[in-house]
């Protein structure tokens, strides 16, 4: 029984002698909130630019919204109406420029210049971005 009682307190005492080797060092408490409030603050400034808006293309989303504007437009012509004529500001695309739509959603073919970019309106109404 005393043979026994020493294996026992042997096995206990290199039990404890294994889990000081292979204990493993970690981060405080305090380590992991400072790091939880650091990226807190900086996800959270508004003035960074958003990763989504460095990734979309900006010139098709304001082509997109330019086209769905005058899509509109042109059911509203195509429809019996009392206006002869209605005007289209391209604002996200081109903030000067208007395209006229006539009644029965009939329109003229342009070609407009915004900065840089040349954009073609079809007699169809499609919104085509050329090339420089």
């Amino acid at each position: 029984m005393a043979c026994l009682m020493r294996q026992t307190k042997m096995m206990i005492k290199l039990v404890k002698f294994s889990n000081k080797l292979w204990r493993m060092p970690a981060f405080s408490l305090i380590e992991i909130l400072v790091v939880m409030i650091i990226v807190g603050i900086i996800l959270t400034l508004p003035k960074w630019p958003l990763i989504g808006d460095q990734l979309l293309n900006k010139a098709d989303n304001r082509l997109a919204i330019a086209q769905n504007k005058l899509d509109t437009v042109l059911l509203q012509q195509a429809n019996s109406t009392s206006q002869k004529v209605i005007t289209v500001k391209l604002e996200p695309l081109c903030e000067k420029q208007e395209v006229a739509v006539y009644a029965g959603g009939w329109l003229k073919p342009i070609t407009l210049t915004c900065g840089a970019r040349k954009i073609t309106v079809t007699v169809l109404g499609q919104l085509l971005n050329d090339k420089p």
